[in-house]
């Protein structure tokens, strides 16, 4: 029973985490599309959400395959101790196979690099010179 709970939890988690990326994503798309001028050069043009974007979806595509997976999962143990990763219908093989938890770190390494894209961009704008 409480390996049952500790899968929903992780299911939650993973949904809320999607939930905030699918966020950021459309707030980002947003403000690059309604931006002065101005402000898209003080962060480095288009490429910085372009950037920002693709990492957001790696991201979310980390998590997506650790959600995806739960639902098959007997217990938490063997969810846990299970390897995965992109796989191909009606077929067995997995293209990058990894632990869950190894994709969760994944997924948080690109979604903080992606968060800190904005702010070092503006750094760096300040500190070169003119």
């Amino acid at each position: 029973m409480a390996e049952d709970k500790q899968l929903d939890r992780q299911q939650s988690y993973h949904h809320f985490h999607l939930g905030v990326y699918i966020a950021l994503c459309t707030l980002v798309t947003t403000a690059s599309i309604f931006a002065s001028k101005a402000m898209q050069d003080a962060v480095g043009g288009k490429g910085a959400p372009v950037l920002f974007l693709l990492l957001m979806i790696l991201s979310a595509m980390c998590g997506g395959i650790v959600a995806a997976k739960i639902p098959q999962a007997s217990s938490y143990k063997s969810f846990l101790a299970s390897r995965i990763g992109f796989t191909f219908p009606f077929t067995s093989w997995v293209l990058f196979p990894m632990k869950p938890k190894e994709w969760e770190a994944l997924e948080h390494l690109l979604f903080w690099i992606a968060i800190l894209v904005y702010p070092g961009l503006l750094a760096l704008n300040y500190i070169r010179p003119q």
